[in-house]
């Protein structure tokens, strides 16, 4: 058992949200069986494993063993973790986002909560040994403002001392066998002693907690962007995964149009039509940062003239393999330009068809440009009926691209994805099994449409999507990336069926400016 189950997925968190399921959980410490579980909360034993089945399905609770009972196969179930943690981001942040431009505002203290948050749930959710961590706590009497302007400048001095010695840079490279830790320090004053005074002597802005501890460093962190985090599960083991990973026979199947791997070289190379800026074999050199043999892989990229970092991480999950990959200091992106976030969720999804089953790829072409409206196809190993119901089955849409789809299957009704900044509006064209077709609006944008349309017969569909109404200027391989990384996941939802889940990303703003 570990000891966090970290929870980002809503369906998940709705699952466990229920006052039944919350009480067999707690009891679920020690294996027990439905017959067991149904003693003791007053239940019949049916509807305790109608519960159970869901919890498990979920993924909150695992199956630990079996007994035959007068013939009757009796399961035995036990909570996965000792303690569940819900993520903030299920909620996201009600009205907007909080203003956290001041490191001595309360609104940055609950930005950096939740990114611990975030972080140790993800360490604890997936560790299968200790992990080395240092926690400390105390608390401190400072009677004036004049008093803590004095403490602030102490501390600073102390953390200047420590980040010149320990501190990544050019002094200190990230290490090649050891580990990169993260430092957060917190200090706030206890509910009923808090005061309104500001600090006096200190500006606010000032450089104090942002990483920027020693002036050479000012610079560099005015560079750094956004960081993109992507994983999911591969039913293969780390060595396969890590294979795939690092052979160049192997990326040209998944992952790029070619590719040449030289570890005594620290080199690691992809280039041409599949990747981002369409690198020639020259600008596709990158230099290998790290190089841990079935576990670990690092390097540098050049991305829009920027120095960006990827990170690739592999752990035993089960029967099969956790990839986490990071990808950081990237550069926002300009209008209508590509998205890597569409570029890492395509990325994994073909390396895990690749690996399980040796699938060709989808391939997103950087070659070519889109101005205008965007037309796109795949073939779907699946009847049109199971394709069309991920058109228009909200728990399908969830699965794939939605956040929290409502659909009102009717000419005229609310087609929405949940995401509420944007996105499709009502249904315009329905035709079942054969074509969807809906409204779709941003701000900054004019109404467009798209349209889904099925063709095939024998279990074989080719669906093809059209998005619409742009003018004939407007460049559009931010929205073409996005569909193709869409019909992507379609593909694998009707193909692999209900065991799917997608790979998991998420776009993390870091700028220090």
């Amino acid at each position: 058992m570990q000891d966090v189950l970290y929870i980002e997925d809503a369906a998940q968190a709705a699952t466990l949200l229920q006052p039944l399921r919350l009480d067999l959980l707690k009891r679920m410490a020690e294996a027990r069986s439905c017959v067991e579980l149904a003693q003791q909360v007053g239940q019949t034993p049916q509807k305790v494993y109608y519960h159970v089945k869901m919890l498990e399905q979920a993924g909150l609770v695992e199956r630990t063993g079996e007994r035959k009972v007068r013939g009757i196969v009796e399961g035995f179930y036990r909570a996965r973790a000792r303690s569940y943690w819900l993520s903030p981001q299920l909620v996201g942040q009600v009205g907007g986002k909080r203003k956290a431009q001041e490191q001595l505002s309360l609104g940055f203290l609950l930005n950096l909560a939740e990114e611990l948050q975030s972080d140790i749930g993800h360490l604890a959710d997936r560790a299968d040994k200790d992990i080395p961590s240092l926690g400390l706590s105390m608390q401190i009497a400072l009677r004036d403002g004049k008093q803590r302007a004095a403490f602030m400048a102490d501390l600073q001095q102390t953390l200047q001392t420590l980040a010149a010695k320990y501190s990544i840079g050019e002094a200190n490279p990230p290490p090649g066998d050891g580990q990169t830790f993260r430092l957060v320090i917190a200090c706030y004053p206890t509910e009923d002693t808090v005061s309104l005074q500001p600090i006096s002597g200190l500006k606010k802005r000032s450089n104090f907690m942002t990483g920027n501890l020693y002036p050479d460093l000012q610079e560099k962190s005015k560079l750094m962007g956004i960081t993109i985090q992507a994983q999911t599960l591969i039913a293969a083991s780390p060595a396969q995964v890590f294979t795939a990973l690092t052979k160049a026979g192997e990326l040209t199947h998944w992952f790029a149009q070619h590719a040449s791997v030289a570890p005594a070289e620290h080199r690691y190379a992809f280039w041409g039509h599949y990747t981002p800026e369409t690198p020639d074999e020259q600008q596709g050199q990158r230099k290998l940062l790290v190089w841990e043999e079935g576990h670990k892989l690092a390097y540098g990229w050049t991305v829009y003239g920027g120095e960006t970092q990827v990170t690739i991480s592999l752990s035993e999950h089960g029967q099969g393999t956790q990839i986490i990959v990071e990808h950081t200091d990237l550069p926002k992106r300009e209008q209508g330009q590509a998205s890597f976030y569409d570029f890492w969720q395509l990325a994994l999804e073909n390396l895990r068809r690749w690996v399980e089953c040796k699938q060709a790829p989808v391939w997103c072409d950087y070659a070519i440009h889109t101005y205008g409206d965007v037309n796109l196809s795949v073939e779907i190993d699946g009847p049109r009926e199971a394709v069309f119901a991920s058109l228009i089955d909200p728990a399908q849409l969830n699965r794939h691209f939605a956040d929290a789809a409502v659909i009102e299957l009717y000419v005229g009704g609310r087609y929405d994805f949940g995401w509420g900044e944007g996105g499709p509006i009502k249904i315009v064209e329905l035709t079942p099994n054969k074509k969807l077709a809906y409204s779709w609006h941003y701000e900054g944008e004019q109404e467009t449409v798209v349209t889904w349309t099925l063709d095939g017969s024998g279990g074989h569909t080719r669906l093809t999507m059209v998005h619409s109404g742009f003018g004939a200027e407007y460049l559009t391989d931010d929205y073409s990336a996005g569909w193709l990384n869409d019909l992507s996941l379609i593909k694998s939802l009707v193909e692999f069926g209900a065991g799917w889940v997608k790979p998991e990303v998420k776009v993390l703003d870091v700028a220090r400016v």
